[in-house]
């Protein structure tokens, strides 16, 4: 889920929390941007796949902060990092580039 630009941090891992309450959800991942600055991830999973720690870490580390444990995770990403990666850095462009990210490595590490 795509919030868009964000004052609340707390926002992104609450709304992640509820996502894991949705019948047949194996992964919930929820993230906006913070004051301009940063992109905030927060990914849940039902424990039962991947680690959503160890991918976070393996996805984002080399451009931001990232990790957590098995169920739970979160990434803060400087958007200059993000802008370096996919240029226009456009609510849709940002949304496109984590869903494919997360599609591919889900899909692989299933």
């Amino acid at each position: 889920m795509n919030l868009g630009r964000i004052q609340k941090v707390h926002l992104v891992s609450h709304l992640a929390d509820m996502g894991m309450r949705v019948e047949g959800v194996k992964w919930s991942v929820v993230f906006g941007i913070v004051s301009g600055s940063h992109l905030v991830m927060s990914v849940r999973n039902s424990g039962s796949v991947k680690s959503a720690g160890r991918l976070l870490f393996e996805l984002f580390d080399e451009i931001g902060s990232a990790g957590g444990h098995r169920s739970y995770a979160r990434a803060v990403i400087p958007m200059s990092e993000v802008k370096k990666l996919i240029g226009k850095t456009s609510r849709a462009n940002i949304e496109q580039w984590i869903d494919r990210v997360f599609r591919t490595a889900t899909a692989q590490n299933a």
